[in-house]
C-alpha cells in the first residue's frame, strides 16, 4: 500500500463518480476498501511482500480507509451537483424550445385571427364571408373538409358552406335537406360535439356512416350561437383518429 500506484484509487474514484449509479458506486467502494485490507492483511501475515519498505500495519488501513471514503464522499457530491445542474440545464433548454414554438404558434394564430376579422370588414356579402372565414380556419384547424352550416328551421333545410381539400380545394354552397346534418344532443346545448374515431363508436348513425364511407376517422361540430339560439354549426372532419 505504500507503492506509488495507490495514488490511481482517487483517479478511479472520479471517474466512478462520473460513470456509475449510486448503488454501482457504493460497490466499487466497498470492493476497494476491501481489496485495500486484503492487501495490507497479505503484507502484515507474510503472505505478499512488498518491493520498499516498511510494512503495512493496522493503522494504514484505517488512514487510508478514511482518505478514500472522505475522498469518495466528496467527489460524489461533486459528481451529483455537476449531473444535476447539466440535467436542469437540458430541462431548461427544452422548456424553452417549447415555449418558443408555443409562442410561434400563438403569433401564427392571432394573425389568422386578425386575417379572419380583416376579411368579415372588406366581404361584402354572406357569401363571401363565410368562405373567407372557412379558408383562414383550416389554416388553424387543418381538416380535409371544413363546412359551415347555416340551420333555417323554418323552412327545414340547411345552407352548406363547404371546403373540401381531398383533391385541392374547392369551394360548395349549396341548400341541403334537414337529415344532410344530423344535430347531436351536446350542439343543441350549446356544446362541441367531437368524435375522436369513427371505427371505436359502437353505433353509427347514417351521416356517420356516410363519413366513415369517405374516409373520415374524426370530426368536430362547433355550435353558432345568436342570442342563446343555435342557429347553425362549424364542423371539421379528418381522416387521422383523435385529430380533434
Amino acid at each position: 500500500v505504500h507503492d506509488i500506484a495507490v495514488t490511481l484509487y482517487p483517479v478511479i474514484i472520479i471517474i466512478a463518480s462520473l460513470l456509475l449509479t449510486r448503488r454501482a458506486f457504493l460497490v466499487m467502494m466497498a470492493v476497494m476498501l476491501v481489496s485495500v485490507g486484503a492487501v495490507i492483511l497479505a503484507e502484515m501475515s507474510g503472505w505478499l511482500h512488498p518491493v520498499a519498505p516498511p510494512l503495512a500495519t493496522g493503522v494504514d488501513f484505517v488512514i487510508l480507509s478514511i482518505i478514500l471514503i472522505l475522498a469518495a464522499i466528496t467527489v460524489r457530491y461533486l459528481a451529483d451537483s455537476l449531473i444535476s445542474n447539466l440535467q436542469r440545464a437540458q430541462r431548461n433548454e427544452r422548456a424553452l424550445e417549447i415555449s418558443h414554438a408555443q409562442l410561434q404558434h400563438e403569433a401564427a394564430r392571432l394573425e389568422i385571427l386578425v386575417e379572419i376579422d380583416r376579411a368579415i370588414l372588406n366581404a361584402q356579402t354572406l357569401d363571401s364571408i363565410a368562405l373567407a372565414v372557412l379558408k383562414r380556419l383550416r389554416l388553424l384547424i387543418p381538416a380535409r373538409y371544413a363546412a359551415l352550416l347555416l340551420f333555417d328551421f323554418p323552412h327545414k333545410r340547411h345552407e352548406v358552406f363547404m371546403i373540401k381539400t381531398d383533391h385541392g380545394v374547392e369551394i360548395l354552397r349549396e341548400w341541403q335537406p334537414p337529415e344532410y346534418f344530423e344535430i347531436m344532443e351536446p350542439l343543441r346545448r350549446g356544446q362541441a360535439h367531437v368524435v375522436s374515431d369513427l371505427l371505436a363508436l359502437p353505433q353509427r348513425t347514417p351521416m356517420e356512416e356516410q363519413m366513415r364511407s369517405e374516409g373520415t376517422r374524426s370530426y368536430v361540430d362547433a355550435p353558432l350561437l345568436a342570442q342563446g339560439e343555435l342557429i347553425g354549426a362549424l364542423s371539421f372532419e379528418a381522416v387521422e383518429p383523435g385529430a380533434y
